[in-house]
């Protein structure tokens, strides 16, 4: 009985929370962005410095959980930056305007729209910056994955270990 009430608690905690997260992006995306983006970045460029140790890692079975969890992790890290950036560029140029268009699109929408807009002003830079997030998003995620099912840790499974009791044929 008191799970359900938990359970219902949480998820009005979790509506309430993300009403008013959504309420402060769109009344305050400068401030949103700047403080979500000076927790991000010192993140970014310690996992950014880190990334090649743990590529070398995934080469190797018994390392490859380590390095599949440390690209779960760091697609987050990538995923937050890019989209912190994607906002200051996307409320730099078109203002709330645009903010509130992006955040309507599922609240990632900020990110394509910061690339349209950016380049539409010439700033190449934060195009490519929020592209390159993007892309280590991604690929961090999708390289984690491979990771985890393919990190040697796993037992065969009763149907890959045995084979099969040939067939007879009864006359």
């Amino acid at each position: 009985m008191f799970d359900r009430y938990a359970l219902g608690a949480f998820g009005l905690l979790y509506f309430v929370g993300s009403l008013a997260f959504c309420g402060l992006l769109i009344w305050k995306p400068d401030y949103v962005g700047h403080h979500v983006f000076a927790v991000a970045k010192p993140l970014y460029d310690l996992f950014l410095a880190w990334l090649p140790v743990f590529a070398i890692l995934a080469v190797f079975r018994r390392t490859r959980f380590v390095a599949g969890m440390y690209g779960a992790i760091a697609a987050w890290v990538f995923g937050a930056t890019g989209w912190a950036w994607a906002l200051l560029v996307t409320y730099d140029y078109w203002g709330r305007a645009g903010v509130v268009i992006g955040t309507l699109i599922m609240g990632i929408g900020i990110v394509p729209i910061s690339v349209v807009a950016g380049g539409l002003h010439g700033d190449w830079f934060s195009v490519s910056r929020v592209l390159l997030c993007v892309g280590l998003a991604f690929g961090c995620r999708y390289g984690s994955l491979w990771l985890s099912h393919h990190d040697g840790q796993r037992k065969p499974t009763a149907s890959q270990d045995v084979e099969s009791p040939p067939m007879s044929v009864a006359n």
